[in-house]
């Protein structure tokens, strides 16, 4: 999933609401319940990525004391079973404490990437959130289901729990998922005693949680960067990029077999092996480092995208191309559909004679390339020089590649060499 353009919303209550307008207690959602439809917090166990991550949120009650209602939560589901585990925590010490109450949501996600209403968590009406206290909102999966939990977009920034294979809670000050918590005051506050905990200990087993972020958008340059040393050059403008190469291999995403993962095949997301997702044109070797075989084809901007488990880092190999030297290619590029702002990716390029290049790329959404008489063979997507993470948010799509073009045509490739292209799909 990835972060968005902000929307352009009217100001809103975060924490410490007084819940003056039909008892809402907290509303992160922008107007008309807008959020980030893509960019969000990972939620799953089990299969497809093999790992369990639960996500959740602080509030902080004021007004008085509240029976707890209902939560309306933004989650789109990715793969698996429609189906919300929604738990409300008191905090101890600053991290998720005891359950106090709990929700089951069926049947109300929509696909991630859409803007789908919110999901409904209904409770008992008799759980009172005591005036003055923060309580965590926590969201999981159920088995072998993969969704997100979108970011809200009106800037709202807060205590941000999250837990990976039922470890200990992490807690970090991070964006908010989008939700609201709904109540209705207490007449008589401190009369009541909380109630709603009896029972949830025999609740089924709760998984861990990992911060993922699954999906951005920018401008580009229309010039070239300075040539480094081994008649190297960048560039952050496509048309200046191509002009550079003899024949060129562009890739979409769009052919068939993108469409169907080995792993997971589903309308709204694939999930590749690396065999099988460098099998399908045969042009660039797909390794994924976060995660393991996680090559991700999912809809994006009214077309395909790839990531690496919308999360991870990888290697894009280009040794085997039918434009490829014994050491590489003489040029490779993309666009980059979403580099997260807080982790942004670097490309950790290997020549062919094994030496290596470390470039920061821009966040947000952008283009590069880079060309190199030394051939390329490899870059890396994610830390510098090449470090593996399963953090951050980063999706390309276009990836091209090409060779040297013959003596003599390199000027004449801006204009009616590119007829010539070829779009493999």
């Amino acid at each position: 999933m990835k972060k968005c353009t902000l929307i352009a919303v009217s100001a809103i209550a975060l924490s410490l609401t007084t819940a003056s307008l039909g008892d809402v207690l907290f509303d992160n959602f922008g107007f008309g319940d807008s959020y980030d439809t893509r960019t969000g917090y990972t939620l799953s166990e089990g299969a497809p990525i093999n790992f369990d991550w639960d996500h959740g949120d602080a509030f902080t009650v004021g007004g008085g004391d509240f029976f707890l209602d209902s939560i309306d939560l933004a989650i789109g589901l990715l793969v698996g079973q429609n189906r919300i585990f929604v738990d409300v925590y008191t905090t101890v010490g600053g991290l998720p404490g005891v359950v106090i109450d709990a929700a089951v949501v069926d049947g109300q996600m929509g696909p991630f990437g859409n803007a789908n209403p919110p999901i409904v968590a209904l409770f008992a009406g008799s759980t009172i959130l005591q005036d003055g206290q923060q309580y965590f909102v926590i969201a999981s999966t159920d088995s072998d289901s993969l969704a997100a939990w979108n970011w809200n977009i009106v800037g709202d920034i807060g205590p941000h729990a999250f837990r990976q294979d039922l470890g200990d809670w992490s807690v970090s000050n991070d964006t908010r998922g989008a939700f609201r918590v709904n109540g209705t005051l207490v007449p008589a506050p401190g009369v009541l005693a909380l109630l709603g905990v009896a029972g949830l200990a025999a609740r089924r087993r709760r998984r861990t949680m990992k911060r993922t972020t699954l999906f951005g958008v920018g401008g580009a340059l229309l010039f070239a960067a300075p040539a480094l040393a081994g008649g190297t050059t960048q560039y952050n403008d496509r048309a200046t990029f191509e002009s550079q190469l003899g024949t060129i291999i562009l890739d979409d995403f769009q052919a068939e077999g993108y469409l169907h993962g080995d792993l997971v095949d589903e309308d709204f997301v694939d999930i590749h092996t690396n065999a099988h997702m460098s099998g399908i044109l045969g042009e660039t070797d797909y390794f994924t480092t976060g995660f393991d075989n996680a090559n991700i084809i999912t809809p994006f901007q009214g077309d395909h995208a790839y990531c690496a488990g919308c999360n991870g880092s990888f290697e894009l190999g280009f040794t085997t191309t039918s434009v490829s030297s014994t050491n590489g290619v003489f040029g490779a590029g993309f666009d980059i559909e979403f580099n997260q702002a807080d982790l942004p990716y670097h490309a950790f390029v290997t020549f062919g004679d094994f030496s290596t290049l470390d470039v920061a790329l821009p966040a947000g959404v952008s283009f590069w390339a880079i060309t190199s008489s030394l051939d390329i063979r490899s870059i890396h997507l994610g830390l510098a020089d090449g470090g593996f993470t399963q953090d951050g948010g980063f999706v390309i799509d276009n990836l091209t590649i090409g060779n040297v073009p013959a003596p003599g045509v390199l000027g004449l490739l801006g204009v009616a060499g590119l007829a010539a292209r070829r779009r493999r799909r």
